[in-house]
């Protein structure tokens, strides 16, 4: 059976844990970029992250629990098929987990999967673009030869 008691949480009944499943992948990728949406930046998926946390998953104690029950919940919570849902739903399913009571499932899979995201995502240079492409002024610092305050 199935528990992550360090976080206090019982188990939902699985009875092994497969993360190389198809399904428990697809989920996982449609809530990184439910974290993590793509603009002119790829989304959380488009950098392969839901990859790397089952990739870091059997280094961590409680790790691929915590991923293949929150994953099941997503599924669940979004009526069988997270990753299939239409978006709108997958924010409000997301927005439920966060919202949840403190040391649930949903609430410790949302928050620690978050921080693991954000973490990965800022540490690859592709998620850079368009943050800071020069100079913080183009021109420089215009007034530099001036006193501290002056402006002509």
């Amino acid at each position: 059976m199935l528990a992550l008691p360090a976080l206090g949480i019982a188990s939902r009944g699985t009875a092994e844990l497969d993360l190389a499943a198809p399904r428990l992948r697809s989920t996982l990728g449609a809530f990184v970029d439910v974290i993590v949406p793509p603009d002119a930046t790829p989304g959380a998926s488009g950098l392969g992250l839901h990859d790397a946390l089952l990739a870091m998953a059997p280094g961590r104690p409680n790790y691929p629990a915590l991923l293949s029950e929150g994953t099941a919940w997503l599924d669940e919570s979004a009526g069988g098929n997270f990753a299939t849902a239409h978006p709108k739903q997958q924010q409000g399913v997301v927005e439920i987990a966060f919202a949840a009571k403190p040391g649930t499932l949903p609430r410790v899979f949302a928050e620690f999967l978050r921080q693991d995201i954000m973490r990965l995502y800022y540490a690859n240079p592709l998620s850079w673009t368009g943050l800071i492409d020069g100079p913080p002024q183009p021109m420089g610092y215009l007034d530099a030869h001036l006193p501290p305050g002056f402006h002509p």
